[in-house]
């Protein structure tokens, strides 16, 4: 739960949104229900999809908006993001949660939806037939297709043509798979809560002529062997705690 807590927090915080865990504050929705399809996001995105912390950071966010928007219309008392769900006072949270999850995720990777539908079929056979959980079904299954429909033709994944060159500085395609491992359309995807991508982006690094790149590269490098006799215990441990896949933490 205190991931869930943390994305909510998150979320809310980065979209302008009241910074308030709805999971924990009236919504009477069992606990268990955010971790159980935050579980099944991660294994959706990254360990059945394989995508990497730049893939999976944006689909993660799809999927967390989309329970946001969801509670919201459910609870009231906090602003949606930017494609509000129509009021649902009365529904279910915990039917929420799970439909607007599990719509998400089958409009990202259709492949899935078998073991997606048996997953959503689980969790809403724990919650007694009612119209409080008609109203939840429905109420997640409309953010979801309204986040969906927002996010559409957002950039994700677009052809972004490159050509190398072996002058100093530029990237060059390497063996065996003479492919990019980096994403160059992350840079053209529409932003969740900036205006710009560039917004906020620093300053380009020093010029590779300079006294000050040649500082940081030999520090890299005296840092980051694999023998270093400089490089402390806490440093080890922080380098080896960032090579795990960022959106599984």
């Amino acid at each position: 739960m205190r991931i869930q807590i943390g994305i909510f927090v998150l979320l809310a915080v980065v979209a302008g949104l009241a910074p308030t865990n709805l999971a924990a504050q009236g919504t009477g929705a069992r606990l268990d229900v955010f971790d159980e399809w935050n579980l099944q996001a991660n294994r959706s995105v990254v360990a059945v999809a394989g995508n990497g912390p730049p893939v999976s950071a944006i689909q993660f966010a799809i999927v967390h908006l989309a329970i946001y928007n969801a509670v919201v219309a459910i609870t009231g008392g906090y602003a949606p993001y930017r494609a509000p769900a129509p009021a649902a006072p009365g529904g279910s949270v915990e039917a929420a949660v799970a439909t607007a999850a599990h719509d998400v995720l089958v409009g990202l990777y259709a492949g899935q939806k078998a073991e997606l539908d048996a997953k959503l079929a689980q969790s809403l056979a724990a919650i007694p037939d009612s119209q409080a959980k008609t109203i939840g079904m429905q109420a997640g299954s409309r953010a979801a297709a309204e986040i969906l429909k927002d996010r559409a033709n957002d950039g994700r994944f677009a052809a972004v043509p490159y050509t190398s060159g072996t002058l100093v500085g530029m990237w060059d395609p390497a063996p065996p798979g003479f492919g990019a491992y980096a994403f160059p359309w992350i840079g053209q995807v529409r932003p969740f809560a900036l205006r710009l991508p560039s917004q906020f982006r620093p300053l380009g690094p020093p010029p590779m002529e300079s006294a000050k790149y040649a500082e940081e590269f030999n520090e890299v490098k005296r840092l980051g062997a694999s023998r270093s006799t400089v490089r402390t215990p806490e440093q080890r441990e922080t380098g080896l705690f960032w090579t795990d896949h960022a959106g599984a933490q």
